[in-house]
C-alpha cells in the first residue's frame, strides 16, 4: 500500500497589503475593539460607515463620494494571525501635498498586544512611503498614549504642532440672540486672500511639511456643484464666511451644520496680528448662525500653538475631547533601514490615534 507524503502548506506571512474588499468588515470589527473608548468619546460614525461600505458594495462604491473619500484612507497593512485580522495600518496619500504620506488607525486586537505588531505594521508603512519616494511621513497621536509616543519617537518621528479636538455638547444654551459680526459669504475672488490668511495663521513647520496652495481655495462652478452634491447626500449645509476690516481680509468661518444626526463642523481661522478678542466674537458669530438647526454637538480643531485660542473655546462652553501631538518623519534625512530600527528595544503595545472620519 502506497502512503502518500504530508504536503506542507506553505504559511501565509501575517503581514500583507490591506485588500478592501476582502478586509473591510474584519478591519470594522477591529477599530470597534481597540477603538471602543474613542469612538465613545466622539461619537464617531467610521465603524457604522465603514459596515455600510461592506453592505452597499464595490458598484455601489464608484457612486457615493462618501465611500470614495473613505477608500482613499484603505490602504496600507494588516496582520493576520489564526486566520483572523489582529493589526492594521493604513497609510494614505495626502492628494494635496505631494511626498506626504499618512499613517492612521494603528490597531491590534488587545488579545494580540505586547508582540510587537504595531511596530511592525507601521515599519512596513513606513517603508512603503520610502519606496515610493516619499518626503514625509505623518501622523496623529494622543498625547498622553505613552507607548505610541515612544515606538514613533524611536523611529524617527518629531512632535510638530499639538492639535485640540473640541466639542460644545449643548449648543442651543450658548447660542447668542444676534450675530456680532457681520461677515458676507465667500466669493470666487477670495482665494488668493484666504490662502494669505491660512499661511499667516498656519506655523512655519506645518507650512514646510504641507504647504497650503491655492487650489485648495479655488470656488469655481464646479467646486459649488461638487459641494451642493455633498450636501445633499450627507444631508448638512456647507457655508463659509468671510470678514474685512479696511479692505483686508483677516477672518474666515466655516461652517457644516448638519440636518442629521451628525455633529455641526466648525473651523475658524484669525489672522494672528489681530487682537484676542476677535476670535471670541467671531465664534460667537458662528454659534448664532445655528439658529434654525437641530441641536446638535458642534465639533472643532484647533492649534495648541495659538496663544488664548483654548482659553477662548473652553470661555464659550467646548471642552477637549482628544489633545493629540501632530508628528512627522523626514524621510529624506533618515537613512536607516526601517528593518533595523525592529532589531533592538522594548516591545510596545501601542493604539494611534483613531482617524477623523469624514
Amino acid at each position: 500500500m502506497l502512503s502518500c507524503p504530508a504536503v506542507e502548506r506553505k504559511r501565509e506571512h501575517p503581514i500583507r497589503p490591506f485588500d478592501l474588499a476582502r478586509d473591510l468588515h474584519a478591519l470594522a470589527d477591529l477599530v470597534e475593539v481597540a477603538f471602543k473608548s474613542e469612538l465613545d468619546a466622539t461619537g464617531s460614525r467610521m465603524v457604522a460607515d465603514m459596515r455600510n461600505m461592506v453592505r452597499a458594495g464595490p458598484l455601489i462604491w464608484l457612486l457615493n463620494p462618501l465611500f470614495l473619500f473613505m477608500a482613499r484612507f484603505m490602504g496600507g497593512y494588516v496582520w493576520t494571525e489564526d486566520d483572523k485580522l489582529v493589526g492594521n495600518v493604513t497609510l494614505s496619500l495626502e492628494s494635496q501635498h505631494r511626498g506626504v504620506w499618512s499613517i492612521s488607525n494603528v490597531a491590534v486586537d488587545p488579545s494580540y498586544q505586547g508582540r510587537g505588531i504595531a511596530r511592525r505594521l507601521v515599519a512596513a508603512a513606513i517603508q512603503q512611503a520610502r519606496d515610493e519616494d516619499g518626503h514625509w511621513v505623518i501622523l496623529e497621536v494622543r498625547v498622553d498614549n505613552e507607548p505610541a509616543q515612544r515606538l514613533y519617537r524611536r523611529l524617527g518621528f518629531q512632535a510638530y504642532d499639538t492639535i485640540a479636538e473640541l466639542t460644545l455638547a449643548a449648543p442651543h444654551q450658548h447660542l447668542p440672540q444676534e450675530e456680532p459680526l457681520k461677515l458676507r459669504r465667500r466669493r470666487g475672488g477670495d482665494a488668493e486672500a484666504l490662502l494669505a490668511l491660512y499661511q499667516r495663521a498656519a506655523s512655519a513647520k506645518a507650512q514646510l511639511i504641507k504647504p497650503l496652495h491655492g487650489a485648495r481655495f479655488r470656488y469655481d462652478w464646479e467646486d459649488r456643484l461638487e459641494q451642493a452634491l455633498g450636501d445633499l447626500l450627507a444631508r448638512h449645509d456647507t457655508r463659509h464666511w468671510v470678514l474685512e476690516q479696511e479692505g483686508q481680509l483677516v477672518g474666515s468661518l466655516k461652517l457644516v451644520a448638519s440636518r442629521s444626526r451628525s455633529a455641526h463642523k466648525l473651523e475658524l481661522v484669525v489672522d494672528p496680528d489681530r487682537s484676542s478678542s476677535m476670535e471670541s466674537t467671531l465664534l460667537s458669530t458662528a454659534l448664532a448662525k445655528l439658529r434654525g438647526y437641530p441641536a446638535r454637538h458642534v465639533e472643532t480643531r484647533i492649534s495648541c500653538g495659538h496663544a488664548g485660542s483654548y482659553d477662548t473655546y473652553k470661555a464659550a462652553g467646548f471642552e477637549p475631547v482628544r489633545i493629540l501631538d501632530q508628528m512627522c518623519l523626514d524621510l529624506r534625512r533618515t537613512t536607516r533601514p526601517v528593518e533595523q530600527e525592529l532589531q533592538s528595544g522594548e516591545d510596545h503595545t501601542c493604539q494611534q490615534a483613531l482617524v477623523s472620519s469624514p
